[in-house]
């Protein structure tokens, strides 16, 4: 995770952090002194200033953000300032000078942020799959990370146009009733999974022989395809359900047709 990633996070869902709704101000305002990260007014009309520090909170962030609450007192002076600094780790010493300036001092550990970025549908981009082999690893046989030194199931492999196909799709029944749909070729068979539109519940799979283009032709006529970013695990990550990431994703496409 990059402290960017989080700067988003925070901008986007501050109440899921801060416990309380604020307004956007500024996101990186420039000035003499450097740029604060984020600048939020509360229901008092009072600006908050917020500094972020991907792990351990460094020495230096104290002096930066009273940096920016000058600069901000300057330019804004009818207005009170409030000072936050969020780090995933903020040590005794550090948080003892932040109460003597009077700032905030909030350790968010990184799962806070993966939570409400999988909460949100937000995707961490940091930490997608690398596609790169590390020397030693044979990249033509991936494996499945629940069960160290076995293959990945086919289903999981990643795509190749000789041996596996996979597609998404929206698909609409007689009655109107609406789902995604996840299909994918693998070794002369194939497979299609269904998942409820609305809140991305799992409701059952078909097999057949054949690739699912043919096989499942019948769907897809009447179908909208769509696509997804990352490609979840189907046997592991859409047991009950789609992910939130995968079912935000679907649904922004549908949406803005």
């Amino acid at each position: 995770m990059t402290e960017r990633e989080m700067e988003d996070l925070v901008w986007e869902h501050p109440e899921k952090f801060l416990n309380e709704p604020l307004k956007k101000f500024r996101r990186q305002p420039a000035s003499s002194v450097g740029r604060a990260d984020l600048i939020f007014l509360d229901r008092a009309g009072s600006l908050i200033v917020i500094e972020l520090k991907r792990d351990t909170l460094e020495r230096g962030a104290v002096n930066q953000i009273l940096d920016y609450s000058g600069m901000l007192k300057s330019r804004f002076p009818d207005k009170s300032v409030e000072l936050i600094i969020i780090a995933n780790r903020i040590p005794q010493e550090r948080r003892a000078t932040c109460e003597k300036f009077d700032i905030e001092a909030i350790e968010i550990p990184q799962k806070k942020f993966r939570d409400v970025a999988e909460e949100v549908g937000y995707i961490l981009k940091s930490e997608m799959p690398n596609t790169t082999a590390p020397a030693g690893v044979d990249a033509k046989v991936p494996r499945d990370p629940d069960r160290p030194g076995a293959p990945a199931t086919q289903e999981d492999l990643p795509d190749a146009p000789s041996k596996i196909q996979k597609g998404w799709y929206y698909w609409k029944s007689k009655n109107g009733r609406a789902y995604f749909l996840a299909f994918v070729n693998a070794k002369g068979s194939c497979s299609m999974r269904r998942f409820e539109a609305e809140g991305g519940a799992f409701l059952g799979r078909e097999y057949k022989s054949g690739d699912y283009q043919a096989s499942f032709s019948e769907y897809l006529k009447s179908a909208l395809a769509l696509h997804v970013s990352r490609q979840p695990s189907l046997e592991r990550d859409c047991k009950s359900r789609l992910p939130s990431f995968v079912l935000f994703e679907l649904r922004q496409q549908v949406l803005g047709r």
